[in-house]
């Protein structure tokens, strides 16, 4: 590689890196918003509840930001270092760099699979305890509303019917 050619590179590889680092915190600010948000449905905390919701929509847009800065750096890195733009992944960039550089960008890669997977599991967790959540309030509710297990409900041409549980209100209520 001429200078020129290995300068470019080595400020590609560190507009990756930056992006790396930046999606490192984003993941990190996601696994603990969504902690917060499983301690605070358990506490029954609604307005922390809604203020959380609201982080983690403000956190998706920068989430969208950091993806596309991290995919414009790993393609103008690829081309820097001359791979076809198709083949383009972080374990291949990390081999055609130097040793250092290329073990730099691997680590971030790793770190960044081992946030995914913990976040994938606190997402499991969350939406799990939302689910139960759910399903001991239908139960107290079919206890102390047990009519509400089969409710008269009026279609649209006026016509009755029953539909079993999920109604608090009787159409004729």
């Amino acid at each position: 590689m001429t200078a020129a050619v290995t300068d470019l590179a080595d400020l590609n590889h560190r507009d990756l890196l930056a992006a790396l680092d930046d999606e490192i915190a984003l993941e990190e600010v996601a696994a603990g918003l969504l902690k917060q948000l499983s301690d605070a449905v358990l506490a029954s905390d609604r307005p922390l509840i809604e203020a959380l919701v609201d982080r983690a929509t403000d956190t998706h847009a920068l989430f969208e930001a950091a993806e596309s800065r991290r995919r414009g750096a790993c393609r103008a890195l690829a081309q820097s270092l001359g791979c076809p733009r198709d083949a383009v992944t972080l374990s291949r960039l990390a081999r055609e760099l130097p040793a250092a550089e290329g073990r730099a960008l691997d680590d971030r890669r790793r770190r960044i699979e081992s946030l995914v997977t913990q976040l994938r599991r606190q997402h499991i967790r969350t939406a799990v305890l939302l689910h139960e959540c759910a399903r001991v309030n239908h139960e107290l509710l079919v206890r102390l509303f047990p009519q509400m297990e089969s409710t008269t409900v009026y279609g649209a041409g006026g016509t009755a019917g029953r539909r079993p549980g999920g109604s608090l209100v009787d159409a004729r209520g």
